[in-house]
């Protein structure tokens, strides 16, 4: 996640697994993201909050070579979280 329009600066990562042939829910909490820079951990930022969001991507960044598919059903705000 950014909480800036720009491509490069500090960004929050949030990481998660998947299961190979299987639907899951993951739920991504704020306090699951920590502020990154070019992959590395960053400290004296603000902490991430969804209300700050400008931009979301998502990276796969294992360093495992080979194919990979990831298929999205819903991306939601839970405003009870």
């Amino acid at each position: 996640m950014r909480t800036t329009k720009s491509w490069d600066g500090v960004s929050y990562r949030a990481v998660f697994q998947t299961v190979k042939d299987q639907w899951v829910t993951i739920t991504i909490g704020e306090d699951d993201f920590v502020p990154v820079f070019r992959g590395r951990r960053v400290i004296n930022v603000p902490e991430f909050n969804f209300a700050d969001s400008r931009q979301m991507g998502l990276m796969l960044a294992d360093k495992t070579p080979g194919a990979f598919h990831l298929e999205l059903a819903e991306i939601g705000l839970d405003s009870q979280l």
